[in-house]
């Protein structure tokens, strides 16, 4: 028995070790305390696993471990201020993310600000955030989506309907299929048939 209880703290450690234990434990507890603090699961975890995924916006920055966990914990501030729609809250959270690390912050960061942006009305101010992070990083489709969103919420029906399909023509099948559902709202708004 005691050999099996070896066996099973060596496959523990190993586990411990690895970098995906590293990286998803600070997540599982930052996505805990979210959930005990706001009543509900949200997508903290989600959020900081896509942090350490994707590449930053500028491919030369490196990040230290240090300014990851930052990132990360600001982002979860951010989460749960966007999950009560505080967004001049979580707008401030997310700027504060991108001016200290300006060009090393994961494009989705510029996503979730410019989310912020448009439900203050600020829609200018999200596109111009958007085209910032879209000259760095033009392949990444969240900033396309978020793009259409802009041209959705300020009724420009033509401006939204090129951008949906363009959308549609740059990632083919790899788009949601919602995106055909906003397609054809745009559609109806501007009175094409």
């Amino acid at each position: 028995m005691a050999d099996n209880n070896y066996k099973y703290k060596e496959e523990l450690d190993k586990v411990r070790s690895s970098k995906s234990w590293r990286i998803t434990r600070p997540l599982r507890l930052i996505s805990a305390t979210v959930k005990r603090a706001t009543g509900k699961t949200t997508s903290v975890l989600t959020t900081g696993i896509k942090v350490y995924s994707e590449p930053p916006p500028d491919q030369n920055a490196k990040l230290d471990s240090k300014s990851v966990d930052d990132i990360i914990h600001k982002s979860a501030v951010a989460e749960i201020s966007m999950n009560k729609r505080a967004w001049e809250e979580a707008k401030e959270k997310w700027e504060e993310i991108v001016t200290k690390y300006r060009g090393s912050s994961p494009p989705s960061i510029f996503v979730r600000l410019s989310i912020c942006l448009r439900q203050l009305g600020k829609l200018n101010h999200a596109q111009a955030i958007i085209k910032r992070a879209s000259a760095v990083l033009s392949d990444y489709m969240p900033l396309y989506i978020e793009n259409a969103e802009i041209s959705m919420d300020s009724s420009d029906w033509p401006k939204a309907i090129h951008k949906w399909k363009k959308l549609l023509a740059d990632f083919e099948d790899k788009c949601p299929a919602d995106i055909y559902v906003k397609l054809s709202r745009a559609y109806r708004f501007s009175n094409r048939p």
